[in-house]
């Protein structure tokens, strides 16, 4: 991929450090599809938290690394860039800075493919894109078994021997178990070492099978399993021992609801996301025409960054998920870490922090699958100068015995605002620039045009308006649409959706949101308007109290929702009841 001119920067920060330790930060000029921007880079302003922290001469340096940096205060802090005409600027990811840090959390990618399978690039070239390019602590190229031949399964594990280096960088070898749902779905299958023979599903036709021979060549503290969603693994089967993980999201879609059917069917464990890129740009993709979201990231807690520590991690549970941004969510309950099970308690508090990279929307407690309360931060009241997000949402889940997820939602058409001006419109929730937009008409200042598509999670855009009040509508006209990007073989066909024209009045405001709800076959979709203050807090603590019902074997996890569009979950937590492991 041959990238075009730089339209902004992100940086890359560990995510823990301690108090005075030697840390670097990445800084990489991306095109306005996040690949490596090629040619003239400007001067670029450092700040830290808000202060001017060092200069990044111009140059032609797509990434250009500043090193042996520290901290000496603790505290939540993040780096910004800036070129001298704040035409071109970005920021990192947090970093929390503490005295003796407990753990440290790593980010990793565990689905991603290359020339090997249906994909594009080298088995290097995917590991060095990996390490250099999303730096990223750990990496998987799971290649599907049914395209891969023992040359290539050598070559995966050469590779990822080649660039593990302990404390800077970890490849564990893997593959996708790439089976029909109907035999069990797809999975995806990781070795702790490098001398591992794959089962692959020439050999295994069913996952009963998987499970099987897996567990008789090894020891099952060394094989880790992840199913996912788009070829829906079988949620009614899990193997205790080797099967720890749930992929809740990839660049297919924001999947929930899969790791809800593993928790319905009593099974431990914990959430991780990740990208499913085919374009061997694992941990940081840039998506492609058909596919409207970017992928997820895994995240790990562990004490150091090598194989045994954050294969341990996976395994434990020690892992909560995100599509994609690098949000620190620290999370217990009753003290007890996400992942764990704790005797049977009647008390349940459950608290602890998110540092985002975006303002923070919401967070919310899910317990035995159901939304028990949320906490909000970004509404706020009408004023004549307000900031107003549209946001557009479509349920995912699968409602017919076992099924293939619901394929994308398209959200087609304009948007007019009558008794307010627009001053700007941005996009925040529309990740994927190859086929998302939200654009002002260029004959009419009062209409917005737009083109998205939900699958699993908000998709929002944000008017600045002038002038408004309780008079001020805004009119949404949707186009007819049918739905795409199903796997085959489905139960449920794909739906065709009716245009809709749906008027709101400001002055229907309740809690400064007002919703419309649109029925498509048993699933519900959300077309909604929040007034926003896009500025509020991107650092928040939160406590929750359950005392209702308390019951052995109650689950809980936290969904954090940022602005941008980003998630992150918790892996659940598990009071009373028997554990399985």
């Amino acid at each position: 991929v041959i990238g075009g001119e730089v339209a902004k920067i992100q940086g890359f920060v560990p995510s823990v450090v301690g108090t005075g330790e030697k840390f670097s930060v990445s800084v990489r000029a991306d095109d306005r599809y996040r690949n490596r921007a090629e040619g003239d880079i400007p001067e670029l302003t450092v700040s830290l938290n808000g202060k001017e922290f060092r200069t990044l001469s111009a140059g032609n340096e797509a990434i250009q690394i500043l090193s042996d940096l520290s901290i000496d205060e603790p505290g939540i802090y993040r780096f910004s860039f800036a070129s001298s005409d704040g035409s071109i600027i970005g920021m990192s990811n947090p970093v929390s800075v503490r005295d003796n840090p407990e753990h440290r959390i790593y980010w990793g990618e565990t689905h991603g493919h290359s020339g090997f399978a249906e994909g594009l690039g080298s088995a290097e070239g995917y590991f060095i894109f990996g390490r250099d390019d999303a730096r990223l602590d750990f990496l998987t190229l799971s290649e599907h078994d049914i395209w891969m031949d023992d040359s290539e399964w050598n070559i995966i594990n050469t590779m990822s021997k080649k660039f593990t280096e302990e404390g800077k960088f970890i490849a564990f070898p893997g593959y996708e178990w790439t089976s029909p749902r109907a035999r069990g779905g797809h999975h995806n299958v990781f070795f702790n070492g490098y001398d591992f023979d794959r089962v692959p599903v020439q050999e295994a036709h069913y996952l009963s099978d998987l499970y099987f021979q897996l567990q008789a060549k090894y020891d099952v503290e060394d094989v880790l399993i992840i199913p996912h969603a788009h070829q829906a693994g079988d949620w009614r089967e899990n193997n205790v021992y080797m099967q720890r993980l749930v992929e809740i999201m990839s660049m297919h879609g924001t999947f929930e609801w899969f790791g809800k059917k593993y928790l319905e069917n009593g099974s431990q464990v914990g959430f991780i996301s990740a990208s499913d890129d085919h374009l061997g740009h694992p941990g940081y993709t840039s998506g492609n025409s058909s596919v409207r979201q970017l992928g997820g990231l895994a995240a790990v807690f562990a004490p150091s960054l090598t194989n045994d520590a954050i294969f341990s991690g996976l395994r434990n549970r020690d892992t909560y998920a995100t599509t994609g941004d690098r949000i620190i969510l620290e999370a217990e309950v009753n003290g007890f870490a996400m992942g764990t099970r704790q005797p049977f308690n009647e008390r349940r508090v459950i608290s602890g922090t998110v540092n985002g990279s975006a303002a923070i929307i919401d967070i919310a407690l899910i317990k035995n699958g159901d939304v028990i309360e949320t906490k909000e931060y970004l509404k706020t009241e009408l004023r004549p100068k307000s900031f107003v997000q549209v946001g557009f949402e479509s349920e995912t889940e699968v409602f017919f015995g076992r099924d293939n997820p619901r394929g994308y939602r398209p959200w087609t058409g304009f948007i007019d605002v009558e008794g307010a001006r627009i001053v700007d419109v941005t996009a925040p929730g529309f990740q994927n620039p190859r086929s998302e937009w939200a654009r002002m008409d260029e004959d009419d200042p009062g209409r917005v045009n737009i083109t998205t598509a939900t699958r699993g999670r908000l998709n929002n855009l944000v008017l600045e308006l002038e002038g408004a009040d309780e008079d001020t509508r805004i009119r949404i006209v949707l186009n007819e649409a049918r739905e795409n990007g199903t796997a085959p073989v489905q139960i449920r066909p794909p739906a065709r959706i009716p245009g809709s024209d749906t008027t709101f009045k400001l002055s229907d405001l309740s809690n400064s949101e007002i919703v419309k709800e649109f029925r498509v076959g048993r699933h519900t979709d959300r077309l909604s308007l929040t007034v926003i203050n896009p500025d509020a807090s991107m650092d928040q603590a939160f406590s929750f109290r359950d005392d209702e019902n308390p019951q052995h074997g109650d689950n809980y996890y936290i969904r954090v929702r940022q602005l941008n569009g980003g998630i992150a979950w918790s892996s659940p937590f598990w009071i009373g009841g028997e554990a399985p492991s």
